[in-house]
C-alpha cells in the first residue's frame, strides 16, 4: 500500500511539475493528450497546488480526483479504467484514512496513514470480503500482534513483530 501511495503521489507530482510554474502563479493548467483529450486539470495558488485536481485516462475516463490546499494533499480518489473506485485517502494535516478496493469493488485493505506511511490498525481482506489479517503499524512498520485468519474466519495464527 505504501508503495502504491508513494508511486501515485510522486507520479502525480513529477507529472505536475514536468513544466515550469512561476513562483507566484495563480490559475488553472489544463494539459492534453496528443489526441486532444484532457489529461489533467490542476489549480494553483501562489505557485502551489490548491483546490481540485483531476487526471484522466486517454479515453477521457476519470483516473484520479482530489484536493490540495497550499500544496498539501487533502484527499484523493483513484479509479480503475472501468470507473470503479481503486483507492481513496482522506487527510487532515497529513494524517487520515486509506481504503483500497479490488477491481470487483470489494474492500482490499483499510487503515490509517500519516505522512504517507501506514500507522495504527490495518485490516486486509480477500476478494470475497473475508478478513485475512489485521494488526498495527508504526511509521510504516508492522509492530506487535498480527492476526492471520482462515477463509472460514477462524484464527490461523498470530505473528508478533518487534521494534527494530
Amino acid at each position: 500500500m505504501k508503495r502504491l501511495i508513494m508511486l501515485i503521489f510522486f507520479s502525480f507530482i513529477t507529472y505536475s511539475f514536468s513544466y515550469q510554474i512561476e513562483e507566484n502563479f495563480t490559475g488553472q493548467i489544463v494539459k492534453k493528450y496528443e489526441n486532444g483529450q484532457v489529461q489533467s486539470i490542476e489549480n494553483f495558488k501562489n505557485g502551489k497546488l490548491d483546490g481540485e485536481f483531476k487526471e484522466f485516462y486517454k479515453d477521457g475516463t476519470l483516473a484520479q480526483i482530489g484536493t490540495f490546499k497550499s500544496g498539501d494533499l487533502e484527499n484523493i480518489k483513484a479509479f480503475y479504467e472501468n470507473g470503479s473506485l481503486k483507492f481513496e485517502e482522506i487527510l487532515k494535516d497529513r494524517k487520515g484514512k486509506y481504503r483500497e478496493y479490488y477491481p470487483n469493488g470489494q474492500l482490499e485493505e483499510e487503515g490509517e496513514v500519516f505522512q504517507g506511511e501506514e500507522t495504527g490498525l490495518w485490516k486486509y481482506y480477500n476478494e470475497e470480503g473475508k478478513l485475512l489479517s489485521e494488526g498495527k503499524y508504526i511509521e510504516g512498520k508492522k509492530l506487535g500482534e498480527w492476526r492471520l485468519y482462515n477463509l472460514d474466519g477462524s484464527l490461523l495464527k498470530i505473528e508478533n513483530y518487534k521494534e527494530k
